[in-house]
């Protein structure tokens, strides 16, 4: 099996629903990874999934954004029968109607007209400056002449004979009549859609898109937002010690591909993203192109192995395979290693990529490993053991480890006696903080305060941490990989995903004294 290329990992960040997953899987399937059968697969199982959670999380989500749910009307329906839409269904007989409270007059009713009609008309805030997002453009008269912008005016007050500028477009032009359902109207307010006609007759159709926001140009027009956007990425990316100008910026949607693969025509006002850098500048338009300009990593080939086992995958000769990720270090057919913490030592019959037989693995490739005894079993290993090399520093389990911890986000104190679990490489073990040593400052180093009570959100400080079970973790100076870890509380969920309170870097490592020969299989 030939190296055409290297690989290289890619870590997608993103808040809760920011769109990672839909990013990262529009660009696989537009590469040709997932075929369209199984994408509808996932759709279907996505809609399904989603709307259990939403009959779970409803209410609590309402309050959480500031509603009360005692105010809001829950009504079943079926869009194909349209049961509950008009008139009450017979076929949901455990539904007795919903029922609302609120200052300004309580209601109460069966189907979805009737809450519909309870609704209470919004203020509207005509008194903000104009903002109309375009829906749409047309064009009436042959040629891309005759424009009509279509959108719903969102703040302020859109009249005939108002300049109006649309952003980013740049364009600024006199609004000529106001059109409600093809009807002139002497204004429009929020909540309208109308259609814009224009004095000039001369605007091109060419000139607006969808997306487009029309604002009074003499009453704070709207502006141009990308460079913004651009801006502050920079900042951020500045202010965790990366230099922006090394950075593409590439504006994608996620859901209809824009960017990914091909450029994009629904962006004129995008250029395309170039970067500067001492190894080769490089420029394009595509996500694609930034991920392919990313420069390959120095490999740490040159020190011990460390391979941290993820899975296991059975074979039909009912072989156990573990996999894994090699960190540093070699793997090759042949070579004897070390399993830690169980203390394992066994010889690797052969090295898997992708299901094929290759001569060696090195740093970044995910491999499965062919062991010459046939008795090593998923009883003796497991997720979180670590590889490496028996003749090269093999790898040791840790009887504690001193660490620096940054704590995050975390709404009570920390105490020494606490034992939260710790995700350091694939391995996930409660871990206790035996002593708090000592309290310093994230920057420079200075101790602060020594033996500390408590931390706190903020704070950072010198531990020691004893593993409640076997785990092998290394100093972050020798094996970064496996010298950095995330502190998690199991009490505070996000969507069923436990939080990140603190995280860590180990500075230095008490090994389990290993035994005269190990277990050797």
């Amino acid at each position: 099996m030939g190296r055409e290329k290297t690989n290289i990992s890619i870590v997608v960040i993103g808040h809760v629903n920011s769109g990672k997953s839909n990013t990262t899987g529009h660009l696989i399937y537009k590469c040709g990874g997932i075929d369209k059968r199984n994408i509808e697969k996932y759709e279907r199982e996505a809609a399904e999934a989603r709307f259990n959670e939403i009959q779970q999380e409803l209410s609590a989500c309402i309050k959480k954004v500031g509603y009360d749910p005692g105010t809001v009307a829950f009504v079943p329906v079926s869009a194909q029968h349209g049961d509950n839409m008009v008139e009450p269904s017979g076929n949901m007989p455990w539904y007795k109607g919903w029922s609302i409270e609120r200052n300004e007059g309580n209601g109460s009713g069966t189907t979805l007209l009737e809450a519909l009609d309870s609704i209470l008309p919004p203020q509207r805030p005509t008194d903000k400056p104009l903002r109309l997002p375009l829906a749409d453009v047309y064009n009436f008269r042959p040629g891309g002449m005759g424009t009509m912008p279509v959108g719903r005016v969102e703040t302020g007050i859109l009249k005939p004979g108002m300049e109006v500028t649309f952003a980013p477009a740049g364009l600024t032009a006199e609004v000529e009549p106001v059109d409600i359902k093809h009807e002139s109207v002497p204004e429009a307010l929020p909540g309208d859609t109308v259609g814009i006609n224009f004095k000039n007759a001369d605007v091109s159709v060419k000139e607006l898109w969808r997306g487009c926001v029309a604002g009074d140009s003499k009453n704070d027009p709207p502006k141009e937002a990308v460079s913004f956007d651009a801006e502050e990425l920079s900042a951020c990316i500045k202010k965790v010690g990366y230099d922006p100008g090394t950075v593409a910026f590439v504006p994608v949607s996620a859901q209809h591909g824009d960017n990914m693969v091909e450029p994009s025509g629904n962006m004129p006002w995008y250029k395309g993203w170039s970067i500067e850098r001492n190894e080769g500048n490089a420029s394009g338009t595509t996500l694609l192109e930034a991920l392919d300009s990313i420069l390959p990593p120095q490999r740490p080939t040159d020190k011990p192995l460390r391979l941290p086992l993820a899975v296991f995958v059975y074979n039909f000769g009912g072989i156990t395979v573990p996999v894994g990720r090699v960190e540093t270090g070699i793997l090759k057919p042949g070579m004897e290693v070390t399993f830690a913490p169980v203390n394992i030592t066994t010889e690797v019959k052969s090295v898997e990529i992708n299901s094929e037989s290759v001569p060696e693995a090195l740093p970044g490739d995910t491999v499965g490993i062919i062991l010459k005894n046939a008795d090593v079993s998923d009883k003796d290993l497991w997720g979180g053991c670590v590889a490496g090399d028996s003749k090269n520093d093999p790898p040791k389990e840790a009887v504690s480890f001193d660490a620096e911890v940054t704590v995050l986000n975390h709404s009570v104190q920390i105490h020494a006696g606490d034992t939260p679990e710790v995700d350091c490489h694939t391995a996930r073990i409660a871990c206790k903080f035996a002593e708090l040593k000592e309290k310093i400052d994230r920057r420079s180093g200075k101790v602060l305060e020594r033996n500390p009570a408590f931390l706190e959100s903020g704070d950072t400080a010198i531990v020691q941490m004893i593993p409640s079970m076997p785990m092998c973790v290394e100093a972050f100076s020798d094996y970064p990989a496996l010298g950095r870890f995330a502190v998690r509380d199991m009490t505070q969920t996000v969507r069923d995903m436990t939080q990140t309170v603190a995280i860590g870097t180990i500075k230095s490592v008490t090994k389990k004294t290993a035994e005269a020969a190990g277990k050797k299989k």
